[in-house]
């Protein structure tokens, strides 16, 4: 277990009110519906059966936005999700979802949505991996929206080779809304912000933070493996696949491993950049800056040649 000693306290913080606009101006009357967008896929992410953004009132849970964009077969008093347009959970996998990446902690029915929420629902099998916890739909939902509305802050930790694309990281959150974004360098990262905010890891494979996470991949749900030697890729049955040892990133989401509250706290995200070397890691910040919104319901990627890769591999 790599979870840090520090107790847990006041870790959520739920958005800050609106500030007030000018003396006589008009309050929210003019303010844009809330949205949400509902996305559905097969296979971790690997196909894509519809994506759709529709309006919400106060007071919808992630169900009510699902049966109103698919034909929905539910169980246990339609607390399950157990098919979704035809298709139905098997052995061969069941239906999960997500919350602006976070896998969610509640059935949906009982998540009430907010304004901006993407919900990602895969199907998927999740008996050799899992603790498939986030996807690469966090960077930036989780660091925007969060999670039931409360958000936490970010702090971008790099190895000393890697400033330039913290800075560009810190960058495109801030474009995108993230508030509370502090820049670090892997040494000067806290037992306490590891515990209580949404990380940003960028490293090479024997930087420490790199490593806990690689040592614990299977119950973290990593389809990859990475060490000096290069990086071992897997499939979702837990098959190996091809291995790599030259100019290759990783890209991995995942809730935070050193949360004392568990994996499944639905309260901060961690996104692991790495690579086998620096060039790999270097093209991962590239090609996930570029490919951002295009990777959403991937839990991981792998980049080499310039393009990224989808992780696990695929099983045909």
């Amino acid at each position: 277990c790599v979870l840090a000693s520090l107790l847990l306290t006041g870790c959520l913080s739920g958005d800050a009110p609106d500030a007030a606009g000018p003396e006589g101006a008009p309050g929210n009357a003019s303010q844009a519906a809330a949205q949400v967008r509902v996305v559905a896929t097969l296979d971790f992410g690997t196909s894509t059966e519809f994506d759709v953004t529709l309006p919400i009132d106060d007071g919808d849970t992630a169900m009510d936005a699902l049966l109103t964009v698919a034909d929905v077969d539910t169980a246990y008093g339609g607390g399950f999700v157990r098919g979704i347009d035809g298709t139905d959970s098997s052995r061969d996998g069941d239906w999960f979802y997500y919350v602006n990446g976070f896998l969610a902690r509640t059935g949906a029915g009982d998540y009430r949505l907010h304004d901006g929420d993407t919900v990602h629902w895969d199907f998927h099998d999740p008996a050799a991996y899992r603790g498939v916890s986030a996807t690469l739909g966090s960077f930036p939902l989780a660091h925007v929206n969060g999670y039931g509305g409360q958000r936490q802050g970010t702090v971008v930790a790099y190895e000393e080779a890697f400033v330039q694309e913290a800075a560009s990281i810190d960058s495109f959150l801030d474009e995108k809304g993230a508030h509370d974004i502090t820049v670090v360098g892997l040494g000067e990262l806290t037992d306490a912000q590891k515990e209580l905010v949404n990380l940003v890891i960028i490293g090479g494979p024997s930087a420490e933070p790199v490593r806990e996470i690689y040592d614990n991949r299977l119950r973290l749900g990593l389809f990859t493996s990475l060490d000096d030697s290069g990086l071992r890729t897997y499939l979702a049955s837990g098959e190996e696949g091809p291995s790599y040892d030259s100019s290759v990133g990783v890209l991995h989401a995942l809730q935070s491993p050193w949360n004392p509250s568990g994996v499944g706290a639905c309260q901060n995200v961690v996104l692991l950049i790495s690579g086998t070397d620096t060039d790999g890691v270097r093209a991962a910040v590239t090609v996930l800056l570029e490919n951002t919104d295009s990777m959403m319901t991937w839990c991981g990627a792998m980049v080499r040649d310039g393009g990224a890769e989808f992780i696990p591999v695929p099983r045909w």
